[in-house]
């Protein structure tokens, strides 16, 4: 399946946060789009991994994404080593998107600045020949998506993006204060 906006964070809810009104847009446009978290979020000190991986299905099916996926990788400890770059770069062949968001080079939290560099390198690793990703049997083609940064500032001053970024955070608030309500 082809994605055409694809969306990488560190933790769940980073997309959301960073980017949520403008996968919601794409969407709604008819585009194909999709969030790959790199970890669940266990170091957080609110919630369980279990608990953040339900509101990332939530959030994913109220923002219109086709894909939501999951690396597993550990939080508070993401790096860029080849292992990893590889994982990503077997993603984006997979999906070939055409445009990739990520977290802001710099950020408070570490991890946001490590997942940034190892999604930005693994786009471009994405697009060389030499490097052979199978899905079973299958050689998966390279592609050289156009990496983006998203961070929780505004990135655009469309009264659309806007629109849709605070209409789709207000319905995951509800999701969320329903759960909460029902616990």
């Amino acid at each position: 399946m082809k994605i055409n906006v694809l969306a990488f964070g560190a933790h769940p809810d980073d997309v959301e946060l960073g980017a949520g009104g403008i996968l919601a847009t794409h969407a709604m446009r008819g585009l194909t789009t999709g969030i790959v978290d790199l970890s669940r979020g266990e170091m957080g000190t609110r919630g369980t991994p279990e608990l953040r991986d339900e509101e990332a299905k939530d959030a994913a099916a109220i923002l219109g994404c086709s894909v939501r996926l999951n690396l597993e990788m550990p939080d508070g400890r993401i790096d860029y080593s080849h292992e990893s770059q590889l994982q990503v770069v077997r993603v984006l062949r997979k999906y070939q998107p055409d445009i990739v968001l990520m977290n802001a080079p710099t950020d408070r939290h570490p991890d946001h600045g490590r997942a940034s560099r190892l999604v930005e390198e693994a786009c471009f690793l994405s697009g060389l020949h030499k490097i052979v990703i199978k899905d079973g049997d299958t050689v998966l083609e390279p592609s050289a998506p156009l990496p983006c940064w998203i961070n929780t500032k505004p990135i655009n001053s469309n009264a659309t993006i806007r629109y849709a970024t605070i209409n789709t955070s207000c319905n995951i608030l509800a999701s969320l204060i329903c759960r909460l309500a029902n616990s």
